[in-house]
């Protein structure tokens, strides 16, 4: 699924996906961390240098919601923060 993916790719796989979807950005946050920490190797060397602080976060947000609950590990407003941030990513990446 992953094959392909660098610099240069128009999406992050599944990102997107999950970024569009019905559920509440706290949940979006979470599953978007947990399919990065899952696909990190893939992932990572494909990833832009302006996007590796952002998923550098997402891995410490999934490390601590393995023990944790979200809301306990992030506020609402700092998950907005995080979206609108994977938006601008997304955004570029097909510009």
């Amino acid at each position: 699924a992953f094959e392909g993916f660098n610099k240069k790719s128009e999406s992050i796989p599944k990102v997107d996906k999950i970024l569009s979807g019905s559920a509440p950005v706290m949940q979006k946050i979470q599953k978007v961390a947990e399919h990065y920490v899952e696909n990190k190797e893939a992932l990572k060397p494909g990833l832009r240098q302006e996007e590796k602080s952002i998923f550098a976060k997402l891995e410490n947000i999934a490390v601590q919601t393995k023990d944790k609950k979200i809301h306990e590990v992030i506020d609402k407003s700092e998950a907005s923060d995080i979206f609108a941030k994977l938006k601008k990513i997304s955004s570029k990446r097909k510009s």
